[in-house]
């Protein structure tokens, strides 16, 4: 039986010898853009290694960071997924967000004094973490760097657009599918498989985030594998017609509304 800590996950030691499956490559990463514009990954190996903690693990449950924590860093996921969660003034937690491999997080806190949500992980993964207070020593690279920056938070801004129009879609039928392809589009992206894949989140987690009952997200999987649009047996999903589940969305064309976090940073 394998060593356990206190909390239920393998010791971090083990984690470190495991590359999670699903990692993204470096070329499809968020942190692409941003690391070139700072020379990281060339000769001066001292330097990435001072700005960048490449492929830190992380084990399920694990919070990277809390609402409030002082922003000091970018991550980007390199394998795993991770979920934003708010309080909401009764108290109670939402579930605002979800991060896959490639996509950056943290950029929301930057006009402001920390982090505005607490960042979950969904299951066991690696993310890079990108150390702001230490760009300063890029020199004369460090107005290049903060234009990447801003291009990366406009892209995150062009997401946030698209989850309001997925949020206002009138029926269960349109948000389920949206998300759906929301999904696999971004898998797709940075290049995992995106016909065949594992929901990383639960159906409760994304009867969360999409505002439906449980019983409602179960009832629309059913639905879609009637119509023959996918198959899903537990969270391994394989979309057999992306373009039905688009059709069920009522997207016309989903590609002139893609996420921005499901762009490279260099085009």
């Amino acid at each position: 039986m394998n060593q356990m800590d206190i909390c239920g996950q393998p010791p971090l030691a083990s984690l470190r010898h495991h590359k999670p499956a699903g990692e993204v490559p470096c070329e499809r990463c968020g942190l692409l853009g941003l690391c070139r514009v700072a020379g990281l990954g060339a000769l001066d190996g001292s330097l990435l290694d001072l700005l960048v903690r490449r492929r830190e693990p992380v084990a399920k449950g694990e919070r990277l960071y809390n609402a409030r924590d002082p922003a000091r860093a970018i991550f980007a996921v390199k394998a795993g997924a991770f979920k934003a969660v708010r309080q909401r003034t009764d108290g109670l937690p939402q579930l605002v967000g979800f991060y896959l491999p490639g996509e950056l997080m943290g950029l929301e806190a930057f006009d402001q004094p920390g982090y505005d949500h607490d960042l979950i992980a969904l299951e066991p993964g690696s993310v890079c973490r990108l150390n702001l207070g230490e760009t300063a020593r890029l020199g004369e690279r460090l107005l290049p760097f903060h234009q990447q920056l801003v291009r990366a938070m406009s892209r995150r801004i062009r997401h946030d657009q698209w989850m309001s129009l997925m949020m206002g879609m009138p029926s269960a039928e349109q948000r389920v599918a949206a998300f759906l392809v929301s999904l696999a589009t971004r898998l797709g992206g940075h290049r995992i498989a995106a016909e065949q894949f594992r929901i990383p989140m639960s159906r409760q987690e994304i009867a969360d985030y999409l505002g439906l009952a449980v019983e409602t997200i179960s009832r629309m999987f059913r639905l879609f594998q009637r119509r023959g649009l996918l198959e899903a047996h537990g969270r391994r999903t394989h979309i057999y017609d992306l373009a039905g589940l688009r059709a069920a969305a009522a997207l016309s064309s989903f590609d002139g509304v893609t996420p921005g976090c499901c762009e490279t940073l260099l085009e």
